[in-house]
């Protein structure tokens, strides 16, 4: 199958349209759901973790009356348009490749909030947009983008002051850098622009879970929510963002370890449907095999401390394989291939409908189908 621009415009458009329907769930719909408290955590506590975001609503609100839903919506949403355009721009560049059709409707990618409303809207959604405009900058130039890449990574404790574990990806940049290239003193050079988001991470592990007082105080300045009206009232006493907060590493660490036999025996599976999105891609993958290989080493060691402190899994490997797209498409982008057959429509939509399979385990009985599903696309 070779790609018709127009056919691929228009679902990519459609896939836009969604998601600007189900970001509104999570955040006007749903005014006290968990992804919508934790981009508006604030410095009303002090200087906490995640607050960034929230102190720039909350100041925006205060100058215009703008709901703090509402701005969380529009952020989201702005957002979510700036990657789908980011991966259209690259994936014309690189001349519509057919090879990259797998990928471009694998659910924890382009699909992810379609497939997963919980989950779409995270904060993660900075960090991907912000990479995939670091790929296209990378990919309309030429050589081995030292200078992007390590703006971004200067510029990268912004990223870290809204979610600390957003830090835990920023091998990501490093991994653009191998496979562009950079080795040696460049390369180090390179890593050691990420030393600020390194300290900072720092700084906010040595703070410790945030006190019950400022989780008052937090929960106090949800007042700004529309539709919510007993949402400050109620937060303190409800399994939120803000109170997780309070949460110290040995409780995070105890409840991965109860989560672990079941993400242990999905794990196989859910790492077999990200890498059949990959497989129509493997002459590019091993042209570029050795600089990949290490690269995917660095951001596995990178976030490996986030699998141990989090149950999220689904979303850091989602968040990984995105990442690995996003190099992929821009390597192609610098080395066009236009014309190129892909999948055909009909694996295409197996591919993208059969992660939803575990949709149907109550009707054909628990186990692999019903682990699938949050082993891949977890809130």
């Amino acid at each position: 199958m070779i790609p018709a621009r127009r056919n691929w415009s228009f679902l990519f458009a459609l896939v836009a349209l969604g998601h600007v329907a189900i970001l509104a769930v999570g955040t006007l719909l749903r005014p006290g759901s968990y992804k919508l408290l934790d981009w508006v955590i604030s410095y009303d506590a002090g200087f906490v973790r995640r607050g960034l975001t929230g102190a720039v609503f909350q100041g925006i609100a205060q100058l215009t009356g703008i709901p703090l839903n509402i701005q969380v919506y529009a952020t989201v949403t702005a957002l979510s348009l700036i990657l789908i355009w980011a991966i259209w721009r690259l994936w014309t560049l690189g001349g519509l490749d057919g090879r990259f059709a797998m990928l471009l409707v694998a659910p924890f990618f382009l699909l992810a909030p379609l497939a997963n409303h919980h989950g779409a809207g995270r904060k993660e959604l900075l960090l991907l947009a912000a990479f995939a405009i670091l790929c296209l900058v990378v990919a309309r130039s030429a050589g081995r983008g030292e200078t992007p890449i390590r703006l971004f990574l200067l510029a990268s404790p912004l990223l870290v002051l809204t979610h600390e574990g957003l830090a835990f990806f920023l091998g990501l940049p490093l991994a653009l850098a191998l496979v562009l290239g950079q080795s040696g003193r460049a390369l180090a050079v390179t890593a050691a622009c990420a030393l600020p988001s390194v300290a900072l991470l720092g700084v906010f592990a040595l703070q410790g879970p945030v006190s019950e007082g400022s989780v008052a105080t937090l929960c106090a300045g949800l007042d700004g929510i529309l539709g919510a009206p007993q949402l400050a009232a109620d937060c303190a006493t409800t399994d939120n963002a803000v109170t997780w907060l309070g949460t110290d590493t040995a409780t995070s660490l105890e409840i991965v370890r109860l989560h672990l036999p079941q993400f242990l025996a999905s794990l196989a599976p859910a790492l077999l449907l990200i890498g059949l999105a990959f497989v129509p891609l493997h002459a590019l993958v091993v042209e570029n095999r050795q600089p990949l290989v290490f690269a995917l080493v660095i951001v596995l060691a990178i976030s490996a401390p986030l699998f141990a402190l989090a149950i999220d899994w689904g979303r850091f490997l989602s968040v990984i394989a995105s990442g690995f797209g996003l190099i992929l498409l821009t390597l192609r982008a610098r080395a066009p291939a236009a014309g190129v057959p892909g999948p055909h429509p009909a694996l295409l939509a197996s591919y993208a409908l059969g992660w939803g399979l575990g949709l149907v385990a109550p009707l054909v009985g628990p186990g692999l189908l019903m682990k699938l599903p949050l082993m891949a696309l977890s809130d």
